[in-house]
C-alpha cells in the first residue's frame, strides 16, 4: 500500500532522507504551487527506504517546473506555495 511522505522543509527535494511518513490520520492539504509538499511511495518506514526511482525524480522535475501535482491523472507528487 502506497503512503504519502512529507517533504520536511529543508535539503535537497530528490534526497529522500528529507521525507517523513504522513501519519495515517493525517491529510494533505497542499495541491499547486512552486515547492515539493509530499509524494506518494510504495513503503513502512517513517523514512524512505530507498532512494527515489528515476521516474519518480521525473514527476517530480516535472512538478516543480509547472507547478501542478505529477503526473495529472494520479499524482504521485504534490505541491504547495510555502
Amino acid at each position: 500500500m502506497k503512503k504519502w511522505y512529507v517533504y520536511k522543509g529543508t535539503g535537497d527535494y530528490f534526497d529522500s532522507n528529507n521525507y517523513r511518513k504522513l501519519h495515517k490520520h493525517s491529510s494533505i492539504s497542499c495541491v499547486n504551487g512552486g515547492k515539493i509538499c509530499a509524494v506518494l511511495l510504495k513503503d513502512k518506514a517513517s523514512i524512505p527506504s530507498n532512494s527515489f526511482s528515476n521516474k519518480l525524480m521525473k514527476h517530480m522535475v516535472d512538478a516543480i517546473a509547472s507547478g501542478l501535482p505529477q503526473p495529472c491523472d494520479q499524482p504521485q507528487v504534490l505541491m504547495k506555495n510555502s
